[in-house]
């Protein structure tokens, strides 16, 4: 089993594109997980005030900020999200949080709040396993 998240900003959230930004350069310094879980758990107030650097720099050191800073002009960020904005439409993404399960060739979608609760997921799976 192969866990790989993407990147899909919804057009309808003024930040999104930024925080997808941010979390993509700030992986390039293996900081993926810290920025992604920062900037969920503080969603409801960066979405509103559009701090999303401050935010991903409260789990960043000081030259990380800045290696962060520079990463976000470069193309090969804004490429990636791209890549994966249109690899998401292909599905299709239409909502976020969604889990795409691949297995023997065939796509399962899943999606909305309840995704991640792990007893249903690991029942989906179970059964999927099962075929």
């Amino acid at each position: 089993a192969y866990l790989i998240y993407r990147y899909f900003p919804l057009a309808g959230h003024a930040y999104g594109r930024l925080s997808a930004q941010y979390v993509c350069a700030a992986a390039q310094l293996g900081k993926y997980r810290q920025a992604s879980e920062v900037l969920f758990a503080r969603q409801s107030t960066w979405s509103l005030d559009g701090k999303v650097g401050e935010t991903v720099d409260s789990v960043l050191t000081a030259p990380e900020q800045k290696q962060v800073r520079a990463l976000l002009k470069d193309p090969a960020v804004e490429s990636q999200i791209a890549h994966d904005v249109t690899e998401g439409r292909s599905v299709p993404v239409q909502t976020t949080p969604t889990i795409l399960v691949t297995s023997k060739g065939t796509q399962y979608p899943l999606a909305g709040e309840g995704v991640f609760n792990y007893t249903l997921f690991k029942a989906f799976l179970d059964d999927l396993l099962k075929k």
